[in-house]
């Protein structure tokens, strides 16, 4: 896993479940179409930079911690 997209759909899903959000649930709180959530943790679309600073802002991660979680202490 040492795609930086790899890195940042293992880091929104599991942070998503550790909050007991559904896939559903975040893309409403996000204003999204619940398919961009299942192809961003699927690595299925490459997100814009814009869609990952909200996901990640959403779920409280850093930008930083959500695509290089190795480098975030």
């Amino acid at each position: 896993m040492n795609n930086p997209l790899d890195l940042f759909a293992w880091k929104v899903r599991s942070e998503r479940k550790r909050q007991h959000l559904t896939q559903k649930q975040l893309a409403e709180r996000l204003g999204m179409n619940p398919r961009t959530i299942i192809d961003l943790e699927t690595c299925q679309s490459n997100p814009k930079f814009e869609t990952v600073v909200l996901v990640a802002k959403e779920l409280n991660i850093s930008v930083e911690a959500a695509i290089f979680p190795e480098m975030v202490n």
